[in-house]
């Protein structure tokens, strides 16, 4: 398979894109809350697409093994953590197991129901709702190398990518009808997974005309200014239930985010000296974030319990408690910074302790 170099720009890119997932998730204002959701998570689909290679056909055994090792088995080990600490969690108020469904204590029962759910790509743990990401992503990766190897049979070249782009620009368009206009639901939401099919090789195909494209402010204060507007005047939409409401102006404010952050992504790798490193760090450890901020936004939930005298059940509340003033912005920096500096911490001991054991 082919040797992937680091493109700094579109970690930097990621890292704009992650900082939103939390912030969307931290009780934001209304208006910001819809602007990200116009366009974060189309982003981070083209994002992995960017990085697609049509010679992955010829080696397809790796890319499975690639995408089961680096998605796969990041969202079931999490979601086997999460299920043996469920009760738990549950004691302490950190998820609610007042309710129905998996939103109770566990026996044995519903312990092997969880587990089944979560290697069968579902998610019964309410900690892990942002893993639906990774499981969406897998799914989708493998289906669109299914997909290119099929077109690769009967078209090459062009024509190649010509077809598969209209295919996967049909699923985006039927993916749309069966659940907005049918409400059709497929099982593990299949119809949001082939509709994101068209945001990842919308992004492969940006790949191969990078040098013609065009990064410059001008263009991303435009596409920030409009993306703006639309959250404003139409509204916003949910990938996760791929609840898009329009296909045209979807696909639109995803391209015009792409431009928008990685636009801004370029500014910051050429005028902005550490804090580019800083998100490029960012960059390379989303997944990281995308499953701590979460559980890690239950410490300021806790802060604002004391301070505001709520009850402590209160701490189940999820993602955050109701909105008060500008704690959104104290949830969204614990959220991105707590996972980093873990993560930093830990490889530090792990250097020291190697470091100790070579003196030895």
């Amino acid at each position: 398979m082919n040797i992937q170099h680091h493109n700094k720009q579109l970690s930097i890119t990621k890292a704009i894109g992650i900082i939103l997932v939390v912030i969307g998730h931290s009780g934001c204002p209304e208006l910001l809350n819809r602007y990200i959701y116009l366009f974060h998570m189309p982003l981070f689909y083209m994002a992995f697409g960017y990085f697609y290679k049509e010679s992955y056909i010829e080696h397809k055994k790796e890319f499975i093994q690639k995408r089961f090792k680096g998605l796969y088995i990041p969202f079931v080990k999490w979601g086997l953590i999460f299920i043996i600490l469920h009760n738990l969690l549950g004691r302490i108020h950190l998820i609610n197991v007042n309710g129905g469904g998996y939103e109770t204590y566990y026996n044995l029962l519903m312990y092997l129901k969880a587990i089944r759910a979560v290697i069968t790509l579902a998610m019964p743990e309410c900690l892990m709702g942002p893993l639906w990401f990774l499981e969406s992503l897998f799914v989708s990766s493998i289906l669109l190398l299914l997909l290119d190897y099929i077109v690769s049979l009967v078209a090459s070249g062009k024509k190649r990518r010509v077809l598969v782009f209209t295919i996967t620009l049909i699923l985006f368009i039927i993916a749309f009808i069966t659940t907005d206009v049918l409400e059709i639901i497929f099982p593990r939401r299949l119809n949001r997974d082939l509709g994101c099919l068209n945001f990842i090789y919308i992004g492969y195909l940006f790949s191969r005309i990078q040098s013609r494209l065009s990064y410059k402010p001008l263009i991303t204060a435009l596409c920030t200014f409009l993306l703006f507007i639309t959250a404003y005047i139409w509204g916003t939409i949910s990938i996760t239930d791929f609840s898009i409401r329009n296909p045209l102006i979807t696909g639109i404010c995803a391209i015009m985010g792409w431009f928008s952050s990685m636009g801004t992504a370029k500014l910051i790798e050429q005028h902005c000296g550490s804090l580019s490193d800083f998100f490029d760090y960012v960059g390379k450890h989303t997944i990281t974030i995308l499953i701590f901020h979460i559980p890690t936004f239950k410490l300021i939930t806790l802060i604002t319990i004391f301070v505001y005298n709520f009850p402590i059940s209160k701490l189940a509340s999820f993602p955050v408690i109701t909105p008060t003033g500008l704690w959104w912005i104290v949830y969204s920096i614990v959220g991105v910074s707590i996972p980093l500096v873990t993560v930093w911490g830990i490889k530090y001991l792990k250097k020291g302790k190697a470091l100790y054991t070579t003196k030895q």
